[in-house]
């Protein structure tokens, strides 16, 4: 991300922040943002013995657990980069247009209150989602 160019070709100089995870890469985010020391494992076909060494990401990010990643997005991962002014997804809340609560929950006014005791709420809102500085946003599958 730190390499990433912009049009002129010089790097925009992203350096991410935030690693985003589901519940189930939790332990996995943790020991890899938190541990001082990594050890290599050497796999069957690696003669190499284990070592350990200094974790060089310790410390250099937050890790946020998302509990919206779950099911077939359970091994999604987001690196993003949010200490800049222009964020890679925008939120945008309308101000001229409120937040509306409505309840059908008076027996007098609604039949199904009456009838079978279901109440139904909801609320009605205005809301964008769009991207920002999209090169500031990193995702994948672990």
């Amino acid at each position: 991300m730190m390499v990433t160019p912009d049009d002129t070709g010089t790097p925009l100089g992203i350096l991410p922040d935030t690693l985003i995870v589901g519940p189930s890469q939790q332990w996995n985010a943790m020991e890899i943002v938190e541990s001082p020391v990594v050890v290599y494992k050497a796999s069957t076909t690696d003669t190499a013995s284990p070592t350990p060494y200094k974790n060089a990401l310790q410390g250099r990010l937050n890790v946020v657990v998302s509990p919206f990643l779950t099911g077939t997005f359970s091994n999604y991962w987001f690196l993003l980069d949010t200490k800049r002014p222009i964020k890679s997804v925008i939120l945008q809340q309308r101000s001229d247009v409120p937040v509306e609560f409505s309840a059908l929950d008076n027996a007098s006014s609604s039949e199904s209150a009456f009838m079978r005791d279901r109440f139904y709420y909801g609320v009605r809102a205005r809301y964008n989602v769009g991207y920002g500085l999209w090169q500031c946003a990193y995702g994948s599958i672990n």
